[in-house]
Parts: structure tokens; sequence; C-alpha cells
């Protein structure tokens, strides 16, 4: 969409949204400023949200693929919050580029690598070791060696070990 279209989708969305908070019709650029970011805000939601499919399986799938999870998942940390901070503080590259956002979406395709300067980390190192006995998700693939992962598959409802009603968080929210 080009930015001529985000201004004039920002100024509608503002106009209606400045309607619905204050009953007032307010200042044209705080009108434009609140359209512009709920489109930006409304257009993200609609474009991991609005996906075809099962609902429910398509928002677990969006916290299956975060790249802290990953981390995670492949044994690169010990615990999620170990594998936040790793993305976190840059020892991770996806695709040969580095990534310091642990909500990072993985795609089918990706390879997930730990910087070359980082792979002597005892953090990493040891949740590395101690990961053997985890087992890796089969939509993910991983080269203890090498420390890189790669991303062969979506993840399937059965791959996900949580025991998540998915349904009842799509229904509350669907209110």
């Amino acid at each position: 969409m080009s930015i001529l279209a985000w201004i004039v989708l920002g100024l509608i969305a503002g106009f209606i949204a400045s309607k619905l908070v204050n009953r007032s019709g307010g200042s044209l650029v705080l009108d434009l400023l609140l359209g512009v970011v709920g489109a930006f805000v409304g257009g993200f939601l609609f474009t991991r949200f609005g996906a075809a499919g099962v609902t429910g399986l398509n928002l677990l799938r969006l916290l299956e693929t975060r790249l802290d999870n990953v981390v995670y998942r492949v044994g690169f940390a010990s615990s999620r919050r170990d594998a936040r901070q790793i993305v976190s503080h840059r020892h991770v590259t996806v695709n040969g580029r580095i990534v310091n956002v642990p909500s990072y979406a993985v795609r089918v395709g990706d390879t997930i690598a730990i910087k070359d300067g980082s792979k002597e980390i005892d953090r990493i190192k040891n949740a590395l070791d101690a990961g053997e006995q985890r087992i890796v998700a089969p939509w993910l693939s991983l080269d203890k060696d090498k420390m890189t992962a790669k991303v062969v598959a979506q993840p399937g409802r059965d791959d996900i070990d949580q025991t998540i009603q998915e349904q009842l968080i799509v229904e509350f929210y669907s209110r």
C-alpha cells in the first residue's frame, strides 16, 4: 500500500476513532496519528490472524514459530527465558543475518544458527549438551556440530506439546 493510501486510511480511521473515544472532532494531526497507528496495527493483526485455516491452529503456529521458541526447541537454550536473552544479545542468525528480535517469526526454509563468535559460549554449549535427551520437534532439523537448525515444515497441532485449549482462547476473544 502506498504512503498516500496509508495517510487517507489513517485520516478516516483516526476520525472515526476520535469520535468513538471522546465524541469531539479533535485536531486533524491527532486524528491522522491515531489513524495511521491504528491502520498499521490493524494491518499487522489482519495479516497474522486473517490467514486462511483454523484460527486456533494459526495462533499456536504464530507462537510456536517465534525465534526464541525455536532456539529453545532445538536446544540452543536451557529455557525459553534463556532463549529470549540469547536472541536479544545477538548470538543468533537467521539465514546468515543477525536477528535480535525474540518475536521474529521464522518461516519454512529458514536456517537458524548460532553466530560464529558465540559458539564458544558455555551457556549455549551446556544447553546443547543437556538438550540431548530433549526431542527436537519434527518440523525442525538440527545439526549439533555446526550449531544450525532448519525449519523444514509448518508445525502441526500434534507437534505442539503444550496442553492448550486454543478453541477457548479464540472463543474468548471473538466476543
